[in-house]
């Protein structure tokens, strides 16, 4: 089953705005192990990523009738099998993904030319580096970079950064900025912009705190600073998302049994306040926030 929320406000709260059975003639397929938004052209497209197959399944998600959805598969290409995480970024004004491996430490690099269409971008320079259970892109001032976390390390350095040269360059060659060390057990990551400037949550589960971090102008000085420390948020959490609603941002957190919270952001990003409580599809393998133009929604694939 996948189903997809609208965020809607006054008070901000998710609405169902489309539901399908995976597998059947107008769901997603099943067995994704990923899956992920991007605009392709004026297209919004899901993109759903089977490890095994190493296929990519592209679907456009467009306003439909009475504030529902319409969800079409759109084509399919091939990303290779054997990828841990794929991420969507901006190179060049135009879509592309990053896939990662954990037990290689292998990174590949793909342009989305069209709706169902992907080719690889030839890279050089870029160490394999194993273990990361983050692979995060980020634009920056017009300059893509990539921060990378190992969860599973606290005693040497676990946090990487690299900076995304254009994809003009053939090859590609990312630049590696610095290396740091964070503690171990960070998770559940929820990266979102407020004021042109990139914040996220993280949340410890080997120390059981929750962070709102704010991302440093310069990339290659340190990753993050704390804003806010120990904040209070169920340690018992599948997902964490974070978006966008009237310029303000908002975070979605989903427990297994289907129980969420949508929470607004202060200002001053040293807390939130919840605005709504919602019952949402159970046992979700995958959540996922993204937006149609400016309008925000959440699916939940499982």
């Amino acid at each position: 089953m996948s189903t997809i929320y609208a965020l809607k406000s006054r008070p901000a709260r998710l609405s169902r705005a489309w539901a399908a059975v995976n597998g059947s003639k107008t769901g997603l397929a099943a067995g994704y192990t990923q899956v992920v938004s991007t605009a392709v052209g004026p297209q919004t497209c899901l993109l759903g990523y089977n490890a095994t197959s190493g296929a990519v399944d592209f679907y456009t998600v467009k306003p439909g009738a009475l504030g529902k959805l319409a969800v079409k598969a759109a084509g399919s290409a091939t990303l290779g099998p054997g990828w841990d995480i794929v991420q969507p970024f901006t190179i060049n004004n135009g879509p592309a993904l990053v896939a990662y491996t954990a037990s290689t430490g292998n990174f590949g690099f793909f342009t989305i030319n069209a709706v169902g269409k992907i080719s690889g971008i030839v890279t050089k320079g870029l160490p394999a580096q194993p273990g990361l259970t983050l692979v995060q892109p980020y634009l920056y001032r017009g300059t893509p970079y990539l921060l990378g976390y190992n969860t599973n390390v606290g005693k040497a350095n676990n946090v990487f950064t690299y900076q995304l040269g254009p994809a003009s360059d053939k090859p590609l060659a990312p630049q590696a900025l610095g290396a740091w060390t964070w503690a171990n057990g960070w998770t559940r990551f929820a990266f979102f912009q407020f004021g042109g400037e990139w914040f996220f949550i993280k949340t410890n589960t080997a120390y059981k705190t929750v962070f709102l971090d704010h991302a440093w102008d310069d990339p290659s000085t340190y990753p993050s600073h704390p804003v806010a420390e120990k904040l209070p948020l169920n340690q018992n959490l599948q997902a964490v998302v974070a978006t966008t609603l009237e310029h303000f941002p908002y975070f979605v957190t989903y427990l297994p049994n289907g129980a969420a919270t949508v929470n607004q952001v202060w200002g001053d990003g040293t807390g939130w306040t919840t605005t709504s409580k919602a019952k949402l599809q159970p046992k979700a393998s995958l959540v996922l926030s993204f937006t149609i133009g400016t309008a925000p929604y959440v699916l939940t694939y499982g």
